[in-house]
């Protein structure tokens, strides 16, 4: 015998319980596919086993946590999931170079105009780079990675505008924070810790 329901918990999103008559006891578990799982025996009452759920959220924080890191999309590998790979690489290398430069020059535009501060780099480059989404030499040269064009909209342009803040600061001081949280705030509607928590979403 099995009786399923699924609730939406705030913080834990959709916990689905089963109650079957297999089971001895309340068990927890979290999968990517299909998120917190309760089962409990039939003998159970489902108050006794949501109360053991919300006893355990803290432990069941931290496994969402794991599940979630393990699970990061990865952008260029879902991308290049077939077998002409090559042919792929070289249409978003292409599509890259043609996207990213005029958008890192529009923002940096508006970045001049809201911030009266020059944001003066000298080239655009497009890396295939497995570790990091953009950075900046210290010769003000831009390195955007070729899969920004796969992240939503909201994430591109966050890195671009990271990379243009770091034009006026070589550093993560809390001067280089303020200026991107600013710049966020003004040109994305959003703060820069919520960018940076959507961002870590994704991997290369």
């Amino acid at each position: 015998m099995l009786q399923k329901r699924v609730i939406e918990y705030p913080g834990l999103g959709p916990v689905t319980f089963w109650r079957r008559a297999g089971n001895r006891s309340i068990r927890i578990s979290v999968k990517a596919e299909r998120g917190v799982l309760v089962t409990y025996p039939w003998y159970t009452p489902f108050a006794q086993a949501e109360r053991f759920l919300l006893q355990n959220s803290s432990r069941l924080n931290q496994m969402l946590s794991r599940v979630g890191k393990q699970n990061r999309k990865s952008l260029l590998q879902n991308y290049l999931n077939s077998a002409t790979e090559e042919p792929k690489l070289t249409r978003l290398r292409q599509r890259a170079k043609e996207a990213l430069p005029l958008r890192t020059a529009q923002i940096a535009a508006a970045m001049r105009t809201l911030h009266k501060r020059p944001f003066a780099y000298q080239r655009v480059a497009i890396k295939l780079n497995k570790t990091n989404w953009g950075s900046c030499s210290a010769k003000n040269n831009l390195n955007l990675n070729l899969a920004l064009p796969l992240l939503p909209d909201a994430l591109r342009d966050y890195v671009i505008i990271h990379e243009l803040c770091h034009l006026e600061h070589h550093n993560h001081s809390a001067e280089f924070h303020r200026l991107l949280n600013s710049s966020c705030l003004a040109l994305l509607g959003r703060p820069e810790r919520e960018l940076v928590k959507e961002l870590r979403g994704y991997c290369i």
